[in-house]
């Protein structure tokens, strides 16, 4: 199983369109597929784009349990969706914690590198999930400080 990417794709700076770019990079991935790129390639697509996000080969299911502390001074009907998809804490004045599991393919390299791409992922959902809960006028970054980040637990499925 190759640890390249087959293909890499240029990320806008406004995360909030992450939803529609991972639905063009599905079809990209269909049409590319088989296409490798050496980590020098990757790295000029990123000096050339920016960050970008990297599709890899599959390498198996799995389950990603990530806690996220951070505080938010916004309002707290916001924090309610989160509720509803992980398990919210409120730890003390504005401190919060959200735990998050999720499930897929996150690529293949070692338990360490699919646990920080789980950290990201979890990281824009929260960010994505607080945005929506505000509205398309709200700027959910003005109440929201990212604390810390920590994968707890990972189950392979397959």
């Amino acid at each position: 199983m190759s640890n390249r990417p087959l293909i890499a794709i240029p990320l806008p700076a406004d995360l909030g369109h992450v939803a529609a770019l991972l639905g063009a990079a599905a079809e990209v991935w269909q049409t590319a597929h088989g296409l490798t790129l050496t980590t020098d390639q990757l790295r000029q697509e990123e000096a050339v784009w920016g960050p970008v996000l990297a599709l890899y080969p599959p390498a198996g299911e799995s389950s990603w349990t990530v806690r996220i502390t951070f505080a938010w001074t916004g309002p707290r009907q916001a924090l309610e969706r989160l509720g509803e998809i992980g398990t919210l804490e409120h730890l003390e004045g504005d401190e919060h914690a959200w735990t998050l599991t999720l499930s897929g393919d996150l690529g293949p390299g070692t338990d360490e590198e699919r646990a920080g791409r789980a950290a990201w992922v979890a990281q824009d959902a929260l960010e994505a999930q607080l945005g929506e809960a505000l509205g398309e006028d709200a700027d959910p970054a003005r109440f929201f400080t990212h604390r810390s980040t920590e994968h707890l637990q990972a189950d392979r499925h397959g």
